[in-house]
């Protein structure tokens, strides 16, 4: 089971967890290294049970390797969004307190948003995280279909409004679909069916036929389970009256770095993956009222992980 904050790593962790405990600790500390790594692992097996894994110094350094592997990655995919640098040796991860742009600022609010217990924690000070993530969501769809003339919005709970008030508004916005329609005769149970963010790229003939993306939005860990519940043609012949000429693409938005050894399967179901790594990389400047938000709710996490004592 992945960890939560103020909770540490379990025995044997994925090196993409471990890789969020690092930052963790290097945002909050200033620096960890994998030699620290390593300890902290020596010291779980010697608080635990570990039925059939050897208590192996060799093993951990593998483990602590993999981890700076991952970490390399992560600099890679994003580079001016990696908040964190390693020294010379390749073997310290430090935290970049002498840069400070949207892009670093979306990284640290989007692994805070991993790690924390978004059910008991989202809230921070009166803001909510969970929120934040599909306004995010819809600020960088609108920037992957190339900004400029695309469109983009909110579609769930971030927004406000009932159901049929919202299936009606995106119709009106996206001049396709028709509006809003009940199949069936049973009392209407349908929250937001899946829907996060609506983007889109119009054309000034206005008539049918254009590119749209339907996507979902979570925080933390526990996404997997998630990814085949949109179903975005199922969605406009549930609950719009008329058609989209050509089906919506399906994306799925994720807080946590997704472990790339289970990419192409998460894409089937979820289809195109934007994680942590991605979301940074294509984020530019963000509208200055959502960016202010996430800061103020970035800070007031990391706080509470001084409160806790964690590191």
């Amino acid at each position: 089971m992945a960890f939560k904050l103020p909770d540490r790593p379990s025995p044997r962790p994925n090196p993409h967890e471990l890789a969020d405990f690092a930052e963790l600790l290097a945002l909050v500390r200033g620096r960890c290294s994998a030699t620290e790594i390593q300890r902290y692992l020596g010291r779980i097996d010697d608080n635990h049970e570990n039925i059939g894994i050897e208590d192996d110094d060799e093993q951990n350094e593998i483990i602590s390797d993999e981890m700076m592997t991952e970490i390399g990655y992560r600099q890679h995919a994003c580079p001016d969004g990696y908040p964190f640098r390693t020294d010379p040796t390749g073997s310290v991860l430090e935290h970049r307190v002498d840069t400070d742009s949207d892009k670093i600022l979306l990284y640290r609010y989007l692994l805070l948003a991993t790690r924390l217990k978004m059910r008991e924690e989202k809230i921070q000070a009166g803001i909510d995280g969970t929120q934040l993530m599909e306004e995010l969501g819809a600020e960088i769809l609108r920037a992957y279909l190339g900004g400029g003339r695309a469109r983009s919005k909110v579609f769930g709970t971030a927004r406000q409004g009932g159901f049929e008030e919202k299936i009606n508004d995106l119709c009106r916005s996206f001049r396709e679909g028709g509006r809003y329609r009940n199949i069936d005769t049973g009392a209407l149970n349908a929250n937001d069916d899946g829907l996060d963010v609506v983007g889109w790229i119009p054309f000034t003939d206005r008539l049918p036929a254009k590119v749209c993306v339907f996507g979902q939005c979570k925080t933390g860990t526990s996404w997997r389970d998630q990814v085949s519940k949109l179903d975005p043609p199922g969605f406009v012949k549930r609950w719009m009256s008329g058609t989209i000429v050509v089906d919506p693409i399906k994306a799925f938005f994720i807080a946590e770095s997704a472990d790339r050894a289970q990419w192409n399967g998460v894409c089937i179901y979820g289809g195109i993956l934007f994680d942590r790594c991605r979301i940074v990389d294509v984020s530019g400047e963000l509208d200055s009222d959502l960016s202010e938000r996430i800061r103020i709710w970035t800070d007031a996490a990391t706080n509470r992980l001084i409160e806790w004592q964690w590191c």
